[in-house]
């Protein structure tokens, strides 16, 4: 239910953005469609998901990230047609609000009618399996209370949180730049605008993969082979091949990043018990905010005061390599004195 009114907050912020014509009242509207898009987007699905699935959390987590993956391929043509057949030339507001309205009604349809919170709540188990319903009490108490201030005291939260803000980071740089350092090497820029299409392809790739193999031997191993993916991958950038190459290397970032997608809430759950899971969620998105909103502005002053792009991937690795130590002395499932 807290969702669907989430969807309500966003539509009012969408109708506020549409009708008025003052800076502030437009940022007012922004800020109101932004608070109802993050209390019914990732981090509360993230915690749904990983309360119905335990041994199959990281590939169901995965479907969940290549939604999120096909709805950027299908929203830019979707928006551009609308903009173009709208009252005026360039009607963003008639694009913005049909898109609102009609995605916002699927949405709250689905919500009101398939989504529950847990499994319990309907007298199921997790993963459909009896055995499950052992997992944790998932309801909230003061058990699970004293768990989350326990998790505020572990060092692997911390880590985990800050590895994961650098890695997004890293991804946020690469899905902005990456047009324009390959326009630099001399690639036209429609050429090099199919580098942003080879990595949302791949990602959907290794989203998906990268479930099936975590479910299997655990999300930490998982995740560090998608950030040297993307650092070998990177490293190919800064060799300066022919086009095809680029582009190959590219699609190589893709399956890192759709990879990087599910293991975030799959850490938390696997680590700290569904109980809490959302909770920590929401401590990594928290975390996450200072890297994603200064990375896009430093990567740029960075690329004009050095003179070239090459340098906003040179700090990429560095960063990367950093990530990965914090993540190789973390655990990723409960220690004894957790359990």
């Amino acid at each position: 239910m807290q969702q669907n009114n989430a969807w309500f907050v966003m539509v009012l912020g969408i109708a506020v953005m549409t009708r008025v014509s003052s800076g502030a009242m437009l940022a007012l509207g922004m800020l109101i469609t932004s608070l109802g898009i993050v209390i019914h987007g990732m981090v509360p699905s993230n915690g749904i998901i990983t309360n119905w699935f335990i041994q199959r959390r990281a590939t169901a987590l995965a479907v969940l990230a290549v939604g999120l993956a096909i709805g950027g391929l299908w929203l830019p043509p979707a928006t551009a047609w609308l903009m173009a057949n709208g009252t005026v030339e360039n009607d963003w507001r008639y694009a913005l609000q049909t898109l609102s309205y009609v995605v916002g009604a699927v949405a709250f349809i689905a919500i009101a009618v398939g989504v529950t919170r847990t499994p319990e709540d309907i007298g199921q188990y997790p993963d459909g399996v009896a055995v499950n319903a052992n997992d944790t009490d998932i309801d909230s108490s003061e058990e699970d209370d004293a768990d989350f201030k326990l998790a505020l005291r572990s060092r692997d939260l911390w880590f985990t949180a800050t590895a994961f803000g650098m890695m997004t980071m890293v991804s946020l740089a690469n899905g902005t730049y990456i047009v324009p350092f390959l326009e630099s090497t001399g690639v036209g820029k429609i050429q090099a605008a199919y580098a942003i299409s080879a990595i949302s392809f791949a990602s959907i790739i290794g989203s998906i993969g990268a479930g099936l193999i975590a479910d299997r031997i655990g999300p930490k191993r998982v995740l560090i082979a998608s950030q040297l993916i993307i650092m070998l991958a990177f490293m190919v950038y800064l060799s300066h091949p022919g086009y095809l190459i680029s582009l190959a290397a590219a699609a190589a970032v893709g399956l890192g990043v759709g990879a990087f997608m599910p293991m975030q809430p799959n850490s938390a759950g696997s680590r700290f018990g569904r109980a809490i899971a959302g909770r920590v969620i929401g401590i990594y998105g928290l975390m996450g905010l200072p890297f994603s909103l200064t990375v896009i502005p430093l990567a740029g002053l960075l690329s004009s005061k050095v003179g070239s792009f090459d340098a906003i991937y040179q700090v990429a690795i560095v960063i990367l390599m950093v990530a990965i130590a914090m993540l190789s002395v973390t655990a990723f499932e409960p220690e004894s004195d957790d359990a």
